[in-house]
C-alpha cells in the first residue's frame, strides 16, 4: 500500500476498511443510477485530497505543498492499495471539484483579476451549456478508463483554514506600523505559523496572499508589500508610505541579523587568535587579530547605522499612531456633532427641560388637590358610631377574659392543693416508719412547711 493510502486509512473516517472498495472503484456510472452515493464518494475524495495536502508526510528531499496539490501519476501510486490498486475515478473527482469551485488550477487562480466569489453574467450561458453537456454526455463511463486531470491545483478549503490561522496569529498586531511587511519578510515570519511544525512552501504563501487580498479582502498586497487590514483601516491599496515603512522595517531586521553574525564572527576570531598564539604561531595570530579588528570596525559601523534607522523607524511608528489617533478623534467629533444635532442644540434642550419641570409641578398640584378632596369626602361620608354599643361590647369582652383568668387560676390552685396533700401524706408515712424503726428517715425533697407557704389561709385549713 502506498504511503498516502496508509495515511488516509489511519486518519480519515471516510476511508474505513469497509468503504475502501467502493471509494477505489469506478463509481462514475452512479452519477445517473445513484446520484446521492456518487456525490458522497466525490465529497469523500475531495476531503481526502485536502487532508493529504495539509498533513500527509512528504517524500524525503521533496518540498511539500500544503495549500496546493499536484495531481499526476506519482500521486496515484502513493494512493495505491495492495488489494484494490489505484483509485479508478480520481479524474472524475478532480473535474467535479473544479466544477464546484473547491479546486482551481494554480495558474488560472494566480492570474485571474476577478475574485473567485464573483460571477459575471457572461459566464452564465457557458456554465449552463457545460452542465447540459455533462448531463447528456457524462465524463466517461464504466466501459472506458477515467481520464486523470493532471496539474497543480489550489485547494480552497485549505486556503480558508490557513487564512483563519493567519488571522489568529496576527491578532496581537494592533498598530498600522506593525501590520506592514515586505513580501519576503511576511513569508519568512508566517510560513511556519500556519501549520504546526510545518513550513509552507513559497507557492503556498503566494496562493494564500492572492486569496487573502483578492478574494477575502483581509490584506492589501501588490506583489511586493503586504498590509494586514483591520476594520478601522480597510483601504485595500498599498501606498508609497506603506512600501517605505515595509522596506525600512526589512532593512532594520536585516541589519540586526548582520550584526548578530558579525558579533559571533568577532568572538570566533578572538578564540582562533588565542589558539594560534598557544601554538607559537605569532604571524597567524597577528593576521587573525587584524581581521578581527576590521570586523569590529565594520560591526561598529553597522550598529551606528542600525541605531539611526531604528530611531527613524520609532519616529515613523509614532507618526503613524498620531495619524490613527487624529482619525479616531475626527470620527468621535463627527459622532458627537451628529448626536448634538439630533438633540436640537442647547436652546431646544433648555426648552424641553423647562417644559418637563412645568409638567412635573402640574402633577404635584393635581395630586395635592386630589388628596384634599379625598380627605374631605371621607370625613363627610363616615357613618355614625354608637358609643354605648361599643362600651357594652368592650365590657363583655373584659368579663369574658376575667372569667377565663379565674378559671385558669382555680385549676392551678386545685393542682397545688393536690400536690401539697400528697407531700403531707408522704411525710406522715415517713415519720411513722421512722418511729417504728427507732430512727427518723431523711425528710423528702418537698418540705411541708414550704409547700404550705404557697397556699392561702383557707387552703391551709382545708389541707
Amino acid at each position: 500500500m502506498g504511503d498516502l493510502g496508509i495515511f488516509l486509512t489511519n486518519s480519515d473516517p471516510n476511508f474505513r476498511s469497509v468503504r475502501i472498495p467502493a471509494l477505489y472503484s469506478d463509481f462514475r456510472e452512479q452519477r445517473a443510477t445513484a446520484p446521492q452515493s456518487f456525490y458522497e464518494k466525490v465529497d469523500a475524495w475531495k476531503q481526502a485530497l485536502c487532508k493529504v495536502a495539509w498533513g500527509a508526510p512528504s517524500p524525503q528531499g521533496i518540498e511539500s505543498n500544503h495549500l496546493i496539490i499536484t495531481i499526476n501519476g506519482s500521486l496515484l501510486q502513493r494512493l495505491k492499495t495492495q488489494r484494490f490498486g489505484s483509485p479508478q475515478a480520481l479524474g472524475t473527482v478532480i473535474r467535479e471539484a473544479l466544477a464546484s469551485k473547491d479546486m482551481y488550477r494554480l495558474s488560472d487562480f494566480l492570474q485571474s483579476k476577478q475574485s473567485i466569489y464573483s460571477y459575471s453574467l457572461s459566464a452564465l450561458p457557458w456554465a449552463a451549456l457545460s452542465w447540459a453537456v455533462s448531463q447528456v454526455w457524462p465524463s466517461g463511463n464504466s466501459g472506458s478508463e477515467d481520464r486523470l486531470e493532471t496539474g497543480t491545483f489550489v485547494l480552497i478549503p485549505n486556503l480558508n483554514a490557513a487564512l483563519q490561522r493567519l488571522s489568529d496569529v496576527t491578532e496581537g498586531l494592533t498598530t498600522d506600523f506593525e501590520r506592514i511587511f515586505t513580501k519576503d519578510k511576511f513569508i519568512q515570519q508566517f510560513a511556519t505559523e500556519i501549520i504546526e511544525n510545518t513550513r509552507l512552501s513559497y507557492a503556498d504563501m503566494e496562493a494564500l496572499l492572492v486569496f487573502a487580498s483578492r478574494d477575502k479582502g483581509a490584506i492589501a498586497y501588490d506583489g511586493k508589500t503586504v498590509k494586514l487590514l483591520t476594520y478601522s483601516n480597510s483601504r485595500p491599496e498599498i501606498t508609497e508610505d506603506d512600501a517605505s515603512v515595509a522596506s525600512l522595517k526589512s532593512l532594520v531586521e536585516d541589519l540586526q541579523m548582520q550584526t548578530e553574525l558579525m558579533h559571533q564572527r568577532v568572538q570566533t576570531l578572538a578564540q582562533q587568535a588565542k589558539e594560534a598564539l598557544a601554538k607559537n604561531n605569532r604571524l597567524g595570530a597577528l593576521s587573525i587579530l587584524k581581521t578581527k579588528k576590521l570586523t569590529e570596525t565594520a560591526l561598529e559601523a553597522r550598529y551606528t547605522t542600525m541605531h539611526q534607522l531604528e530611531s527613524v523607524m520609532r519616529k515613523l511608528e509614532q507618526a503613524s499612531d498620531n495619524v490613527q489617533l487624529v482619525k479616531n478623534m475626527e470620527s468621535a467629533a463627527a459622532v458627537l456633532q451628529g448626536l448634538n444635532e439630533e438633540a436640537g442644540g442647547v436652546d431646544k434642550v433648555d426648552t424641553v427641560v423647562q417644559n418637563l419641570r412645568d409638567h412635573m409641578a402640574d402633577v404635584d398640584e393635581i395630586g395635592t388637590v386630589l388628596t384634599t378632596a379625598n380627605a374631605a369626602g371621607v370625613a363627610g361620608a363616615a357613618p355614625a358610631v354608637d358609643e354605648d354599643e361599643l362600651d357594652a361590647e368592650l365590657t363583655a369582652m373584659e368579663a369574658d377574659e376575667k372569667k377565663k383568668a379565674e378559671e385558669q387560676e382555680s385549676r392551678a390552685r386545685a393542682s397545688a392543693r393536690e400536690k401539697v396533700r400528697q407531700d403531707l401524706q408522704q411525710a406522715r408515712e415517713v415519720v411513722e416508719l421512722g418511729q417504728r424503726l427507732g430512727s427518723v428517715a431523711p425528710v423528702p425533697n418537698v418540705v411541708p412547711s414550704e409547700a404550705m407557704k404557697r397556699l392561702s389561709l383557707k387552703e391551709r385549713e382545708t389541707a
